[in-house]
């Protein structure tokens, strides 16, 4: 798993290092310099600020004018007012055939533009010389790359305000940053690619949040011997839907079979019962009283009398917002198995949140966590991170939090998954997720791993189709193609 931080843990990390901080800055240079080289590019234009940013390139330009590359650095501030190093790296600069001119409205033509005018601390907006220059650069056909994050892009939030320099790649240092995955610093910052300035291993531990990468899947994934039968590979009930909402339960459904669980028994309002017999044969379809074709308390009396065992529950898909259902919720959290709630489920137990304990998820997308916790939709989805984690400060359960990236918290465990994109936003993509999540916690895997993992696989296989035709029924055939191709890598 790669690691994403903050830039203030940056800079923790950072003054922690024993690594002095002329070091750190021409690891952070040359590894940039030395992948540029390769590329087999002549011409390199450097944009050089003041601070510890315009440092890195100035070490990028020497190494570059080493390796016989044509380079030219424009300066956006007199010499005098460097920071400390960047002023050390603008010395060494000059005895380098290097041209070293100060930004006047223009951009020479050249086959590469480095962007190192602001580093992960930039807030706020470009402004003046420095708008003017990111515009240039924007508008030209030359490869435009990052050093650390674009400028203009907010390193926590990935927030711009106005415009931000638009990155072909964008070289990191350490790790990868928020400001990266987040919002319009995800679209500017192209491919980021992580250099190893040196900073000690010890120092990334408990930093930041964990993202799963397609190495990870396999080990993650259950793992059986070979002699299991269907029992032990766990029994999911998932408990879904309504006179309104009769899709739901399939889709739940169809995300258990796609993770394995070895029985998939499928609760639903009696109502929908006949509906639904024979749409999926591999499932056990299970009629529940209802009233009026919603679930209420009567219908987990009639749940318990079938006396069945089951490993985990998916509840909340489809079932609607009635006082009645939310009387079901209450009975159903006294079951002694992990559990997923998902949409009106949550709505239904939003009033008993403190009462979930470590082995609940709650799926919520922006607009159902807003009503957690008092916002509008918008401002939980571009205040994601710090929502989250103020949630995980509060509560001892698992929160999914959907959308672009997801977000997974449970107190100290952070994870970040960005796999995924437009296909998977379409009304039934959540519940194929719901049960995806429901059948590994059924085969013992942890909450928060079992949360974090089912939404990149969700994400991957969203990935495998197109944006326009993956309907989320399709989702598990998609998943399948996904996880056979990482079996054929083996």
């Amino acid at each position: 798993m790669k690691r994403i931080i903050t830039p203030s843990e940056m800079r923790e990390m950072d003054r922690a290092s024993k690594m002095p901080p002329l070091v750190l800055m021409e690891n952070a240079g040359k590894g940039i310099a030395d992948d540029l080289i390769e590329m087999d590019l002549d011409r390199f234009v450097i944009l050089v600020g003041r601070g510890n940013n315009g440092g890195d390139g100035m070490v990028v330009a020497r190494w570059l004018s080493r390796a016989g590359k044509d380079v030219t650095v424009l300066l956006f501030e007199e010499p005098e007012k460097l920071s400390g190093e960047a002023k050390h790296n603008y010395e060494l600069l000059l005895h380098h055939p290097v041209e070293i001119e100060r930004f006047e409205g223009v951009i020479p033509d050249t086959d590469v533009i480095v962007d190192a005018l602001f580093g992960i601390g930039f807030r706020g907006r470009l402004e003046g010389h420095y708008r003017d220059a990111v515009e240039l650069a924007n508008l030209s056909d030359a490869l435009r790359v990052a050093v650390d994050i674009p400028s203009g892009v907010n390193g926590l939030t990935g927030e711009v305000e106005g415009v931000a320099f638009d990155a072909h790649i964008t070289y990191t240092f350490a790790a990868e940053k928020l400001g990266h995955h987040l919002f319009e610093g995800k679209l500017m910052s192209g491919e980021v690619v992580v250099i190893d300035i040196g900073i000690e291993d010890y120092l990334y531990e408990d930093k930041g949040f964990l993202s799963i990468e397609d190495e990870d899947v396999l080990e993650l994934l259950p793992s059986y011997a070979g002699w299991e039968n269907k029992g032990d590979r766990g029994r999911l009930l998932i408990i879904a839907g309504s006179r309104d909402f009769t899709g739901a339960p399939l889709l739940n459904a169809a995300g258990s079979l796609s993770m394995g669980a070895g029985y998939t028994y499928l609760a639903v309002p009696e109502s929908l019962y006949p509906h639904l017999i024979g749409r999926l044969p591999e499932v056990i379809l299970i009629p529940l009283k209802d009233e009026d074709g919603y679930l209420y308390s009567g219908s987990f009396d009639s749940l318990m009398e079938r006396g069945l065992k089951f490993d985990a529950v998916a509840f909340g898909s489809g079932v609607g917002r009635r006082e009645g259902v939310r009387d079901f919720a209450r009975k159903i959290l006294n079951l002694d198995v992990p559990m997923v709630i998902d949409a009106d489920g949550i709505w239904a137990v939003s009033d008993m949140l403190e009462e979930l304990g470590e082995d609940v998820i709650l799926t919520p997308h922006p607009g159902e966590l807003a009503g957690i916790v008092g916002l509008k939709p918008h401002e939980v989805d571009r205040r994601r991170v710090d929502v989250v984690l103020d949630y995980a400060k509060k509560y001892n359960h698992v929160l999914l939090l959907k959308g672009s990236p997801t977000l997974v918290v449970q107190k100290e465990e952070r994870y970040l998954n960005d796999s995924g994109d437009v296909a998977l936003a379409r009304a039934g993509s959540g519940d194929v997720l719901t049960g995806m999540i429901g059948a590994l916690l059924a085969q013992d895997v942890l909450p928060v791993e079992a949360a974090a993992l089912g939404a990149f696989l969700h994400g991957r296989a969203g990935e495998m189709g197109d944006e326009f035709t993956l309907t989320p029924s399709r989702i598990p055939d998609a998943l399948r193609q996904y996880i056979e191709s990482l079996y054929e890598e083996c």
